[in-house]
């Protein structure tokens, strides 16, 4: 607090006024002849962005508390420290001058910066007054925080404990006092799971500082009956990278969340059918898996299925296809879907069979071969596909644009040699997939026109560009299809086959992308597939969209929350 004694300022006043000087500098007695430096705050601390603008000036009060006028000069201990004015005159008894501090941060390198202004006069006893100057320099990056998270608004219809609905409210702040721009991503995973799941990106909304009114929500619900945990990673609108993130690990408001759905799915059963067993050994080459997926009655779902393997006596789940999306209802049984199950190395299997709503998240269901026996102990021999005189020769990347040159490509030219058998001609379209390098979940990008291909020339090229893909390395496949049937590929060229489509690492380019997923392509094993079973929603296998799109829109579903409970 600035202290101004009272006492002493109206003695010295009436001393002064009892000798006609009125608070100028006059005689006064042995005892009050020095003045006194008093300086209010003894500190003042300054943060800067990296190439920002410079921090606004601050106030320093200097104040005399002595007997005697007060001629003053300030000395600052470093080139990057500023102060107006740096001279004056204060008179007697609690006269006070104001001094605006400044630093110059562009003078600086990211970190903390320390320093004084002195206050010198030969006419104080206390000579000279000293204030400390700190100036924090951070990165961008630095500023931003996302400062707590808590949960409102839960709707638990049966009283279970577990919400089938909450909204995920947080305090994002802005640590230099500015305003900003920015937008958040949320991320879910079961606990005692290890990959996390996208689930929701908001709108850009603003920030200011500390201000606690500036709280944002999402609600959360459509999740399967587990407990979860929560991440919540902040971006500035416009930027690719993130600059702040909240989760599990900082906050336990975001961990041991128990959400649960009221719809219940299951797979009632599933089978084999349309076998084929060329050698008459009893291990079929090719099989239809087929399963019958419920949800309670009255209702109609759209659903995905994710299918995995392994051989007898294994404990490690191979992943080998997603279906495209496809509506159930109730308990229906002509709603069951046929995948076919082909190019397995010859051997006895195990089978499981997962169930994903397609606009919802978490698993709604699962069979496998401890339920159910026709998903244990399959024995196939290896499946030789009918030829058909596709193939894709080779793939290359062209134009190829890399602005920060950090080895992430905004865009590139994915190009592609679809041959046929020499002397012929055919007309083919080709779809490309691609996936995050880590995980097994394909997503489709693009797919091109019907165009020609004429044997084995190198003039029939194909080429797609590839950018505002997320910030991640990606293996990409290639699928090709004859012209008027895109339900069975003739041919496949993918990451195991060709190096150029391994690894190959993107950004959006300054634009916050968010590609849906879809149903995986074809399993990727070089052999051709025959038909499912079901038609797919559309012929992309049904996209998914990103949560909040819809009849309600986004802000149903996001919007500015209140401060957490007994916040300031």
């Amino acid at each position: 607090m600035f202290r101004k004694p009272i006492v002493l300022l109206c003695a010295c006043m009436l001393a002064a006024s009892a000798q006609g000087c009125d608070n100028e500098c006059c005689s006064v007695t042995p005892e009050t002849r020095y003045a006194h430096i008093e300086l209010y705050p003894g500190s003042l601390d300054f943060m800067a962005v990296q190439a920002g603008p410079q921090p606004a000036p601050q106030k320093a009060f200097l104040f005399n508390s002595g007997g005697s006028c007060l001629r003053w000069k300030v000395v600052s201990s470093d080139p990057w420290i500023e102060c107006r004015p740096d001279s004056g005159f204060t008179g007697i008894c609690g006269d006070t001058d104001t001094l605006r501090v400044s630093v110059n941060s562009g003078m600086l390198e990211k970190g903390t910066h320390k320093g004084s202004i002195y206050v010198q006069s030969d006419d104080a006893d206390n000579d000279p007054g000293r204030i400390a100057v700190t100036c924090s320099v951070v990165s961008i990056d630095d500023i931003f925080l996302i400062k707590d998270a808590w949960w409102t608004d839960e709707v638990d219809v049966d009283s279970s404990g577990c919400p089938e609905s909450a909204k995920l409210t947080w305090d994002a702040d802005v640590l230099d006092g500015s305003t900003r721009e920015v937008s958040a991503q949320v991320f879910y995973r079961a606990e005692c799971t290890e990959q996390w799941q996208y689930y929701y990106t908001t709108s850009c909304w603003t920030i200011s500082g500390e201000d606690s009114d500036d709280t944002y929500f999402v609600t959360v619900d459509n999740l399967h009956r587990a407990a979860y945990e929560f991440s919540i990673i902040l971006y500035q609108c416009g930027g690719a990278d993130p600059v702040a993130k909240r989760d599990s690990e900082d906050d336990s408001d975001l961990k041991d969340y128990c959400l649960e759905s009221l719809v219940t799915y299951s797979i009632y059963d599933a089978w084999w059918a349309d076998e084929t067993d060329a050698d008459g050994d009893g291990c079929r080459d090719s099989g239809m898996l087929a399963w019958d997926a419920d949800v309670d009655e009255g209702l109609t779902r759209s659903v995905q299925g994710h299918v995995y393997y392994r051989p007898v006596g294994s404990y490690s789940w191979t992943y080998y296809r997603s279906t495209a999306c496809y509506d159930i209802t109730g308990k229906e049984r002509d709603d069951s879907y046929f995948l076919s199950v082909e190019g397995l190395e010859p051997g006895r299997y195990e089978f499981m069979i997962d169930l994903y709503e397609c606009n919802g998240h978490g698993k709604a269901a699962e069979r496998s071969f401890e339920t159910d026996a026709d998903l244990a102990d399959q024995c196939f021999d290896e499946y030789v596909p009918p030829p058909t005189g596709y193939r894709i020769r080779d793939a290359w990347w062209t134009g190829s644009v890399d602005q920060d040159a950090d080895g992430y490509y905004e865009s590139r030219t994915l190009v592609w040699d679809p041959d046929v058998d020499e002397g012929t001609a055919g007309s083919v379209v080709s779809k490309v997939f691609y996936l995050v390098v880590g995980t097994d979940v394909w997503m489709y990008y693009g797919q091109t026109e019907c165009l020609p291909v004429i044997g084995t020339s190198v003039a029939d090229t194909l080429s797609m560009e590839i950018s505002g893909i997320d910030r991640e390395c990606y293996h990409f496949a290639i699928l090709l299809y004859e012209c008027g049937d895109l339900e069975h590929d003739v041919a496949i060229w993918h990451y195991s086959q060709d190096d150029d489509l391994r690894e190959q690492c993107f950004e959006p380019g300054g634009v916050l992308a968010f590609r849906p997923e879809i149903g995986a392509p074809p399993a990727l094993t070089g052999k051709r597939r025959v038909a499912e079973g079901r038609a797919p929603v559309n012929p992309y296998g049904g996209v998914k969209e990103p949560r909040g799109s819809g009849a309600s829109g986004p802000a149903a579903r996001e919007g500015l929350g209140r401060p957490a409970p007994g916040a300031d």
